[in-house]
């Protein structure tokens, strides 16, 4: 079993009966039919939104994060999960919040809150193999989202209303602009759509 085409290649040489299983969603968690009231931690802080959840990493861009918080001060930038390295300059934007890590059940009312859902890995040879659970997370809750070109996401083929991949920071911060405008309760319901196909569930049986 792998979850990444490159971790079979190095597998294959020792048992070629290899099998790539890509990562699902808990769909009875991320369903946004249940978060529609903003968390009071949310509810007053500026819009846009833009947010990410997970571990706060080495992999993480936390200077491309700064570029962001910078080219749209009048919104928020919100991160969610333990900060795990030094976040550098980040940590002095005054539109920068750090919520911390939460409980899995809390989250999914988080996302929901987000415009327009980040996936900010640094591109390494660590992070093409990496495919980030948080990507049908997003899309279950219906937010846009903007990554990265994470190998592992770009051959999902999956269409820009849903995932904007931005091979450079320049491309990174356009492509947030474009996802804002993509608010349309028919698109959010369309990357539902596309999320549930990825329920653990079928998967697992």
């Amino acid at each position: 079993l792998g979850q990444s085409e490159k971790f079979g290649e190095r597998l294959r040489p020792f048992n070629a009966n290899i099998h790539e299983v890509q990562f699902g969603v808990n769909l009875d968690l991320f369903d946004s039919s249940k978060a529609t009231v903003a968390p009071p931690s949310l509810a007053t802080l500026p819009r846009p939104i833009l947010g990410y959840s997970g571990g706060l990493h080495r992999f993480v861009d936390f200077e491309l994060l700064r570029d962001v918080a910078r080219a749209y001060p009048a919104g928020s930038l919100v991160l969610v999960g333990p900060l795990q390295s030094p976040p550098g300059e980040l940590r002095n934007e005054a539109n920068v919040h750090f919520l911390g890590p939460v409980g899995i059940r809390t989250l999914p009312s988080l996302v929901a809150a987000f415009d327009v859902a980040l996936i900010p890995y640094r591109l390494a040879t660590y992070t093409d193999t990496v495919f980030p659970t948080k990507l049908y997370e997003y899309l279950a809750m219906g937010r846009p989202v903007v990554s990265t070109d994470l190998p592992e996401v770009r051959k999902l083929g999956l269409p820009p209303f849903a995932v904007r991949l931005a091979a450079d920071g320049d491309r990174f911060v356009a492509a947030i602009g474009e996802a804002i405008r993509d608010q349309d309760p028919a698109l959010a319901a369309d990357r539902a759509w596309l999320a549930r196909r990825r329920d653990w569930r079928p998967i697992v049986e």
